[in-house]
């Protein structure tokens, strides 16, 4: 659920945009070393519906991300 689209959670229909969603959430993943969502308590699956979308740049301050890179992760979160 922590890589979920937000569509695939409403149980609506997927599309491209969703394996672009998917493919966000690993590379965030892969350069923060958390998931783009990490909440907490019961409704965790609804985090991506609920939580604002996350930037690198603000989650891992001391890396030295690039604005495009964040802005490509951003967009494929949305």
């Amino acid at each position: 659920y922590l890589y979920m689209a937000p569509e695939q959670i409403k149980r609506q229909p997927v599309s491209p945009a969703t394996d672009l969603y998917g493919v966000g959430a690993l590379l965030f993943k892969m350069i923060s070393g958390s998931p783009p969502y990490t909440p907490t308590g019961a409704d965790k699956m609804f985090a991506q519906l609920e939580m604002p979308i996350p930037t690198l740049s603000v989650r891992v301050p001391h890396l030295s991300i690039s604005s495009s890179l964040d802005q490509l992760l951003t967009r494929c979160l949305a």
